[in-house]
Formats: structure tokens, sequence, C-alpha cells
């Protein structure tokens, strides 16, 4: 793993070369510090720092030009502690095709007029993209034609010119040291967005894999959807599907991704039924768009939408068909009926979005019958409607309430990579 340092200060680096120190001694040490514009004049800098410039005092062959502080010319390839790091300076282009950790440039890849560094990129494909700007942002992910890996496009404002951070830090493990529960199937915890398409992430939500998520958790990753295992869970095989895109209910999610879900539920079911001798109990409490019964976490904007998962031992489904029309009835839903759904070529999700119900409750039990009902003002199923029918059925009341049951983080990884292992096997990938 390497840990760099990246700042943008404009030319005056003498003036923050002290902030630097302090930035080194408090957060570092760094393994190195790069600049994204050249320095106009020569200083001695607290750790190695490197530049890129067309020329610096009328050459452009690299060399050092004072304590720590290198130039490595229009463009260089340098190895910082395992770390491919491409510098490239304004206007240069690179004769380099390999896969890069990172790339540092003036201006950022498939972005404005500079077409020499939207090639760069395609050619490269870096794990971070840090370039200049006005602003300090950070863009959604994003996976480029035939990578295996997601590309983090982070903007850098000058310092005393632009609102934000003019100093990034990272740990960034290489590309060839990345776990493979980091890339799944060959593909990246990230959604694939094309780089002129961003779109700013929901910081808040505990779904979306581009903020900071248990990935430790997750056991599979298609390309519309992921699979993961329950935080706190009723048992050790308990399950949520949750699609990539930041979507409240299966009515808003679009028909590639319903198809991929109906996929993984098979799977699933095939994991449980091979590797458990049981069958999934599956659900979902839909809050999409059209709802008009908003709780608080969609007023937030961090609702995602995710199908859970339960195995239930064959022993046991009689026990759920029990509790969920004892539960409905309990909520005024004299009608809900669990439905023979075995020869219905449409499925729950399906029905709920040809109905349009954005405010909803479905559920494919494991003997294949169903519940679809539509909720209302006057009446409507909670969020864990779901998990207290399944919990009820298994023996488990008391643990309906997920944070009572939340395990170690080692223990989590542990059991996440053993289902992992089993769970794509079953998968038909």
């Amino acid at each position: 793993m390497g840990r760099i340092l990246v700042v943008n200060a404009g030319t005056e680096y003498s003036e923050v070369a002290a902030k630097v120190e302090k930035l080194n001694k408090q957060g570092g040490p760094f393994d190195a510090l790069l600049l994204l514009q050249p320095p106009s004049e020569v200083c001695a800098m607290p750790l190695p720092t490197y530049f890129a410039a067309q020329t610096f005092d009328g050459s452009e062959q690299e060399k050092t030009v004072s304590d720590n502080l290198h130039y490595v010319g229009p463009t260089a390839l340098k190895n910082i502690n395992g770390l491919s790091v491409l510098l490239l300076a304004d206007g240069a282009d690179s004769m380099h095709n390999a896969t890069t950790d990172v790339l540092v440039s003036a201006a950022p890849l498939g972005v404005g007029e500079d077409e020499k560094c939207a090639r760069l990129g395609l050619r490269v494909k870096p794990k971070y993209h840090l370039f200049a700007g006005k602003t300090f942002e950070k863009y959604r992910p994003f996976v480029l034609n035939g990578c295996s890996h997601a590309t983090r496009m982070i903007q850098i404002c000058e310092k005393g010119k632009g609102k934000g951070k003019w100093a990034f830090a990272a740990d960034i493990t290489p590309i060839s040291e990345m776990k493979e529960s980091e890339v799944a199937g060959g593909r990246m915890l990230y959604e694939s967005v094309r780089p002129r398409g961003r779109k700013r992430r929901r910081e808040e939500c505990w779904f979306c894999l581009s903020n900071k998520v248990e990935e430790h958790l997750v056991t599979f990753v298609g390309r519309n959807a992921y699979v993961a295992l329950a935080k706190g869970g009723l048992n050790g095989s308990h399950l949520v599907i949750v699609p990539v895109s930041h979507v409240t209910g299966c009515t808003d999610v679009d028909e590639e991704a319903v198809e991929e879900i109906e996929e993984m539920m098979k799977g699933i079911d095939r994991y449980y039924e091979k590797k458990l001798n049981g069958r999934g109990l599956f659900f979902e409490r839909v809050k999409g768009k059209g709802s008009e019964a908003r709780g608080t976490q969609e007023r937030r904007g961090i609702m995602h939408m995710c199908i859970q998962a339960v195995c239930i031992e064959k022993s046991k489904w009689g026990e759920v068909v029990e509790e969920m029309e004892e539960g409905g009835r309990r909520l005024g839903f004299d009608e809900m009926e669990v439905r023979d759904g075995v020869e219905k070529a449409e499925s729950c999700m399906q029905e709920v979005r040809r109905r349009g119900w954005h405010d909803s409750f479905w559920a494919r039990l494991p003997n294949g019958r169903r519940v679809v009902i539509e909720c209302t003002d006057s009446k409507s199923v909670g969020p864990i409607f779901g998990r207290v029918v399944a919990a009820r059925a298994l023996g488990m009341g008391q643990r309906v309430e997920w944070r009572d049951c939340v395990g170690t983080k080692e223990d989590e990884e542990a059991l996440a990579e053993a289902v992992a292992l089993e769970l794509r096997e079953c998968m038909g990938t």
C-alpha cells in the first residue's frame, strides 16, 4: 500500500512547505508528495516530491532541482512504494499503455477539450485520477470499458482561489494487490457509468457502494446489483440483494436490473437448497418515488431498495404461511392471502411494477407461493414486517431487532468469505 499526499498550491510552494511538513507529521508519514502544478521557484521539501511540466529551467530532462524536489519531465511513470503513479504535464501526452494505480494531471480525463488526456485515460485505466480545478470534488466512481476495477476522479482546488481542500491524502492499495472480494466476477463494487455522466453520490446511504459501506459483507457482485450478508442477520445465511443504482423500490429500477436480480434470487435459492437443505423467503418493502407515505430515511434521500432473503428449512414452510397471514390480519389486511404463484409466469416484482404500487410489500415464500399487497394511509406494513414473519416462523423472536444481532467484524468477514465461495458456485456465472 502506498501513502501519497497531493497538493494544488498554485506555483508558490515555498510558503506551503511548512504546512506540508505539518501534514506529514500529523497524518503521515507519506511516501511521496505530488504537485498538480510546477513550482515557480526552487525550494526544499520535507518529503520526496514530484512534479511534471512541459519544461523546467529550459529543459525537458528529468532532474532533482533541490532537496526532495524532483522534476520528472513532461510525463513519467513512478513506482512509489508499490504504487504505479503516472504524472502528466498540462498539454502533454504519454505512450504509456499499462493499467496505472494513480494518474496525476492538470486536466480531467474525458472532460473538456483535452482529447489526448481522454485517450490516455482509456489506455491506463487508473484507479485514482487526481487533477486541478476550481473546487474540491469527489466524483462518483465509474468503470471504464474492459476494466475490472473502478476509477475515482478527485478534483483538488487551488489554495486560496477555490472552495474546499487544496491537499488530498490517500492510502491506496495497488490494483495488483486487490482482494478477490473487491473484484467479484470480474466486476468492481461500484456503479458502471460514463465519466461524462457523473452524479453526486448520496453520501449518507448505507447501501451505495460508492460510499463507505461495509464492503466486507459483500458476497457476490453483478453488473446491476450485488448480494451481501444482512447486517445483524437472523442467521448466517440471511442475505440482501441490492441494486447498484440508488433507487428506493423495485418500481423504480430498470428492466435489466430486475432481470439480473431475479436471476440472483434463483442462484440464492440453489445455494439454500444444495448447501443448507432449505429454500428462500424473499421479501421487499417497496417505497418507490411515487409513494405518498414517506419515512424519515426517504425524506433524507437515503432509503435504498433492498430485497431480503432468509433460508427456511422445509419443516418451517407452514409456519411462514401462518405467520404471514396472521401478521397481515393484525395490521388490518384481511385480504393478505398467500396465493399460489408456482404456475404464474409473472413474478412478484413484475406484478408490483405492472400495478404501479410504489408503496407496497411483496414476498415470495419458500414453497413458491406469494403475497403482494398495496399499502395506503389507512393500512400499511412497517419496514421490518418481513423480518418479523421470518423470525417468528424460525422461532427466533428474540432476533427481530437487527442491532441486537450484530457480530464482530472478524466474524462477519469469516462468514462472508465462506458464504461467497459457496454462493458463487450456485450463481451460474
